[in-house]
């Protein structure tokens, strides 16, 4: 074993530095897999699970410290509470790969297994936060991500820290076949997705859809002061439409009130649709207040027909920790009461899934964060939605990377599913994109626009990723677990 260095420990902060710089911005999607190796080294002088978890951890530190710093523009004190806990995941990947690495397996395949193992549990449970997995920052390079519809996003990032730990080796002078290995492993799902996009099958069905980019500040949309101010741009834009769409869509809280419960813009909305004769999808807030009970606050979306006027509400399910709801409020109920964000804050989950429909088309409405876990979007294609809708309001991320960041992972749901996207957010990036990855339009961030476009309505058989979901990352659990048990018979 190589002998402990003073400088070890700039190794994981190295590539915790080089691993955020490959996502947006500056989006260096490549640089993904090379990023691990520092690391690697790192763990593979740790002299014990004590001293691999500290440099894991250090690594998680500089990665979503880095990755993540938008976030203190949105809520000081989930920044500060959420880099250090997201880094105890690197953290357990640096002592699980030192264990496992103990039974002989080599660093390429220890590294993938551990590393896919343990995205796969971050993305778990009412703190579950998947942004940040590795597979996502080749989000932006359609003919890399084909694999997805086979093994999800998380495949993808099995295969890069695979690559990682194979060129680990190769630095170790392990020999040139690992060098070999590692090119391979590269080449042939590149050439993979160069032959799925160029054998692309669409379904005959189409939709025809409006994406309303308000570019509403966020201190305005939250001053009553300026309710009939965000309306009427909404109205005004929704108007500029020289063509004939079949669904027209604003972003999350688009609708900045209590939609449902104030008649006076509930007309409001029912007269832009009576107008365009045309459905109008819109986000707001809606709440439920039973005698005797705290009222339930949600964060929701709205279908209005014409002459019809709103025919179903979905409420958001997945809230975003500390963003949207303050996590263990009902153990301890003084957390309500923290201020989150500028809006109503502290919201209630939703209860239910539901698909929205409007002539051939079926789809959820994915509100903000819910486009960001696989599993859940998996599910509403399995109920049987041929589109998918994401409305967000990215405003609160400020023009930094975040907007570009969650555009990147929305794009990995398509894949996944061969299934197209509608994307609308109040600052950008709206977007529209393809069953393969391709965004085909897309809007610059913090501008007024209408982005109109047609997308085809997903036709045939479920993809594997669909049918079976996160089989990969469970397979790897279930080896890191076994192979943690067994007798170490020593390090390769």
């Amino acid at each position: 074993m190589v002998g402990y260095t003073s400088h070890v420990w700039l190794r994981p902060v190295a590539s915790g530095l080089l691993l955020a710089l490959a996502f947006p911005q500056p989006g260096w999607g490549l640089l993904s897999f090379i990023a691990l190796i520092p690391l690697l080294l790192s763990l593979e002088v740790a002299g014990t699970w004590k001293e691999a978890f500290r440099w894991g951890y250090l690594f998680g530190f500089a990665f979503f410290g880095v990755l993540l710093f938008w976030v203190a523009n949105v809520v000081w004190l989930g920044y500060f509470l959420l880099v250090p806990f997201l880094s105890l995941y690197p953290g357990a990947f640096g002592a699980f790969f030192w264990g496992v690495r103990r039974t002989g397996l080599p660093i390429w395949a220890s590294a993938a297994v551990v590393w896919t193992a343990l995205e796969l549990i971050r993305a778990l449970g009412f703190m579950g936060f998947s942004w940040g997995s590795v597979g996502y920052a080749l989000g932006f390079y359609p003919s890399l991500v084909q694999l997805a519809s086979i093994t999800g996003v998380r495949g993808l990032s099995f295969w890069v820290v695979a690559v990682n730990g194979l060129l680990t080796e190769w630095a170790m002078g392990r020999g040139t076949s690992r060098l070999r290995a590692a090119f391979a492993l590269v080449l042939l799902p590149w050439l993979y997705g160069l032959w799925v996009l160029a054998n692309a099958e669409e379904g005959q069905e189409r939709i025809k859809l409006a994406l309303v980019q308000g570019n509403v500040d966020q201190d305005v949309k939250w001053d009553p002061k300026f309710l009939n101010f965000s309306f009427s741009k909404y109205e005004a834009l929704t108007g500029s439409l020289k063509e004939r769409v079949d669904l027209v869509i604003w972003p999350e809280t688009a609708a900045p009130t209590f939609l449902l419960k104030r008649a006076r813009y509930r007309r409001w909305v029912e007269r832009v649709t009576a107008e365009l004769r045309t459905p109008l999808l819109t986000g707001t807030n809606d709440y439920e207040w039973e005698h005797g009970r705290e009222p339930e606050v949600f964060n929701s979306a709205v279908l209005f027909l014409p002459h019809e006027g709103p025919v179903l509400k979905y409420d958001k399910v997945h809230l975003v920790p500390f963003g949207e709801r303050m996590p263990l409020v009902e153990i301890f109920p003084f957390l309500k009461d923290i201020k989150i964000g500028g809006g109503p804050g502290n919201f209630t989950p939703g209860r239910r899934r539901m698909l929205f429909e409007v002539g051939k088309a079926r789809f959820p409405a994915l509100i903000c964060f819910e486009a960001a876990f696989a599993r859940d979007v998996r599910r509403f294609v399995r109920d049987g939605a041929n589109l998918l809708v994401n409305i967000t309001n990215d405003a609160w991320f400020g023009p930094y990377s975040a907007p570009y960041q969650h555009a990147q992972m929305a794009v990995l749901r398509t894949v996944e599913n061969r299934i197209s996207l509608a994307r609308c957010a109040n600052t950008g990036v709206s977007m529209l994109v393809d069953p393969y990855g391709r965004v085909l339009k897309a809007t610059e961030i913090f501008k007024d626009a209408v982005l109109v476009g047609e997308l085809p309505l997903k036709e045939g058989k479920e993809t594997f990723y669909t049918r079976y979901g996160e089989w990969l990352p469970w397979l790897c659990v279930a080896l890191s677990l076994g192979l943690l048990v067994r007798p170490h018979p020593g390090r390769a």
